[in-house]
């Protein structure tokens, strides 16, 4: 086997197992929250994030720094419910 085989099959490797991760992650029970039409399976920090950042959108937000500012919303907000 050569150096490019080797390094093809490292790569096939990753990628092999970052895809267990996403289906170890995507199994792992979550909360649900329902919608009017849909059931989406999320952590209460990504549905907090979510409607932070539907706000952040509606109020014209710098759009490279809506995710990071909606996480940190939503970290607030379960830090809040904590006290």
């Amino acid at each position: 086997m050569n150096e490019e085989d080797e390094a093809f099959n490292e790569i096939e490797r990753q990628a092999a197992q970052r895809k267990e991760a996403v289906r170890a992650a995507i199994n792992k029970s979550a909360p649900t929250y329902f919608t009017d039409q849909h059931a989406i399976s999320m952590e209460l920090r990504d549905y907090f994030a979510a409607k932070a950042m539907q706000a952040l959108i509606d109020n014209d937000g710098l759009f490279f720094e809506i995710p990071t500012q909606a996480y940190a919303i939503a970290d607030a907000m379960l830090k809040a419910r904590e006290a």
